[in-house]
């Protein structure tokens, strides 16, 4: 991976403080009950980025230990590293608390690309997926004419 400088020593002591600070604010979010969500970017668009795949997310959700801490599926990183969505769908499936959807490779509008979101998206129905679906995507082209892909989920 190019101008991704690895250093396995430096990133377990760099996980420590991050996941006491997730634990501190989901404790303090509890009694609120508000729910805190951890999203996985791909090193190719985020360098350095603690969190890389959704297994490392998982990870750190699982360590953590506090029942308001979930993931964020971002539909176009969890493809473009860990790929097979429907896997991370159907078995973490209560661990995400939000999905974001995107095209990829080219993160425009989802009715393009090799995401097969109508599958996707009733594969969340199918888990019993609740949340919401958000949409981060730079527009092929008009914004407006760029939502016309979301008619026929009304």
């Amino acid at each position: 991976m190019s101008g991704v400088v690895e250093h396995p020593e430096e990133r377990s002591l760099c996980y420590q403080t991050p996941l006491d600070n997730l634990r501190y604010a989901a404790g303090r979010f509890a009694q609120y009950k508000k729910r805190l969500v951890i999203e996985a970017l791909c090193p190719e668009i985020k360098q350095n980025y603690l969190f890389r795949s959704q297994y490392e997310t998982l990870r750190a959700v699982q360590e953590c230990g506090c029942d308001n801490v979930f993931i964020l599926l971002d539909t176009f990183h969890a493809q473009k590293v860990d790929g097979n969505l429907s896997y991370l769908i159907e078995k973490y499936q209560g661990r995400y608390a939000h999905v974001q959807t995107a095209s990829l490779p080219d993160r425009h509008e989802p009715n393009q690309g090799e995401i097969n979101y109508d599958y996707i998206f009733d594969l969340l129905d199918k888990v019993g997926y609740k949340g919401y679906v958000g949409c981060e995507y730079n527009p092929a082209d008009d914004t407006v004419a760029g939502l016309s892909w979301l008619d026929k989920y009304r």
